[in-house]
């Protein structure tokens, strides 16, 4: 099993992401680590911010609606979303919010649904988190 682990950002468990836009270009995120956003059934993977669906959108699959934090109803993304250290890269289902309801210094969530497919948490380290293959 492959792991990879980073340090907290301002005391929160964060993962860096490659998102890739359609033309092949990539860009590094770092996403809030949120057990809570979200169920395991949930059709979204990510939350991201509008400019960075319109960038990588695939294609808008339609649209979502949110509670908690982020209440609406937000357009539905398909995107291309790897972590390089893992050797994964997949094609996921992003919401699109508004900037504005983004965690401070963050550019996105990763969900339960997302976190859910691997192994999870600090492994014995409490200032880290870190994702390991199943």
């Amino acid at each position: 099993m492959q792991r990879v682990t980073w340090l907290f950002h301002n005391n929160v468990p964060i993962i860096e992401v490659q998102l890739t836009d359609p033309l092949g270009f990539t860009f590094y995120r770092q996403l809030l680590a949120d057990t809570g956003a979200g169920p395991s059934n949930s059709p979204f993977e990510l939350v991201l911010s509008e400019i960075d669906c319109q960038r990588l959108s695939l294609m808008k699959l339609g649209r979502v609606g949110l509670g908690g934090a982020i209440p609406g109803f937000f357009d539905l993304h398909a995107i291309v979303m790897g972590i390089p250290a893992l050797s994964f890269v997949s094609q996921v289902r992003a919401v699109a919010v508004p900037s504005i309801h983004l965690p401070d210094n963050l550019q996105g969530i990763a969900s339960f649904r997302f976190l859910n497919s691997f192994h999870y948490g600090n492994f014995g380290d409490p200032n880290q988190f870190g994702l390991e293959t199943l």
